[in-house]
């Protein structure tokens, strides 16, 4: 029964780590996204985009510009609704993990609206299964051992299952102390 309590524990920390690593690639992804919009938003002057650099950014799917000079200041999202932009550009990459995320900004004379792809709910859904996975195995772990140890207990089943590796720890160190 040892090799197959131990196993499950290091399974359960195979999916923490797992998780942890996916959850950090996704948030790596995410700043990338965010480096692009800067660059998109920043790359922009009155001579208008370079085609070919916005091919080069991964995140980016679509680019509309619109004059804005001629509109007031708090009509400006209506006026974008409905006028034709000075500028479009359309990527035809596509994501199944991500979301698309809309945004605008104007400075000046312009308005630029952009989608790209968004990792951050991603990255969270990532970590939160993996961590739903190692919490199981764990407790898993834990309720074997507590089988081994012939404590079985509501007490501390529900400890381990609500607590986890610190309810382990407060485990072990009453064991430990009553010998």
């Amino acid at each position: 029964m040892k090799k197959v309590s131990y196993g499950s524990l290091y399974i359960a920390l195979v999916f923490l780590l797992v998780g942890i690593a996916f959850f950090g690639y996704f948030q790596m992804q995410e700043a990338n996204s965010l480096d692009d919009k800067r660059n998109v938003l920043s790359s922009y002057d009155d001579n208008g985009f370079d085609d070919e650099k916005l091919k080069q950014l991964s995140f980016i799917s679509s680019v509309k510009v619109y004059d804005v000079s001629a509109v007031k200041p708090d009509s400006v999202f209506e006026y974008v609704k409905e006028a034709k932009p000075q500028y479009a550009y359309e990527s035809n990459r596509r994501s199944v993990l991500g979301d698309s995320i809309h945004s605008g900004s104007g400075e000046g004379n312009w308005y630029i609206e952009l989608e790209r792809k968004s990792y951050h709910s991603t990255s969270f859904y990532f970590l939160f299964a993996f961590v739903i996975l190692y919490w199981c195995f764990f407790s898993y772990w834990s309720f074997m051992k507590l089988y081994e140890d012939k404590k079985m207990s509501l007490k501390w089943g529900l400890t381990f299952v609500f607590f986890n590796l610190f309810g382990y720890y407060v485990y072990h160190l009453t064991s430990e102390s009553n010998g």
